[in-house]
């Protein structure tokens, strides 16, 4: 039953607007919620990179000691274009189903089956018993930036409004 003086055409229109303004509040709730749970994400990706530039400053200073910078960057290259090719491999090192133990004898065979440096061989058996294999991809990515940084490199992006011909992407 409605109400004296309220319509049902009015009813409506008042459920309309108490749903509409429901909604609104929901959405602002859930917006705070994205807004933090973002907010949470972003710290621990800030986390995750600033672990992986500590390992990758270690390494790097470590391969510097040992004049080997050129090889254990040829070994991260490969590591690297395996990490692309293989889906295992990608496995091994997300997966949590891995126990440390197994992702640290994966790593070390695939590197020492490689001939990787016992430099690398070593680092990846350490990242594998830190856990810390995940960051794999974003260590050698921060490895190489500072090699070519310690080389004086460079890198740039050129866009053009026109193909660039061969010769001029070479020079």
């Amino acid at each position: 039953p409605l109400p004296p003086g309220i319509t049902s055409a009015s009813r409506r229109a008042i459920l309309e607007v108490a749903l509409a303004h429901l909604i609104r509040c929901r959405a602002k709730t859930i917006g705070r919620k994205a807004a933090s749970r973002d907010g949470e994400q972003t710290r621990m990706a800030d986390q995750r990179s600033e672990i992986a530039e500590r390992y990758a400053s270690a390494f790097f200073e470590l391969a510097q000691d040992e004049g080997k910078v050129a090889a254990i960057e040829a070994n991260l290259d490969a590591l690297a274009a395996a990490l692309t090719e293989s889906a295992d491999l990608k496995r091994l090192i997300a997966s949590p189903a891995f126990s440390a133990e197994d992702k640290l004898s994966g790593v070390a065979a695939i590197l020492e089956k490689s001939k990787a440096e016992p430099l690398t061989v070593n680092f990846g058996k350490l990242l594998a018993k830190n856990g810390r294999l995940p960051l794999l991809q974003s260590i050698i990515t921060t490895f190489k930036a500072i090699s070519a940084e310690a080389r004086g490199e460079v890198s740039a992006e050129v866009v053009s409004a026109h193909p660039l011909s061969d010769e001029q992407t070479t020079d």
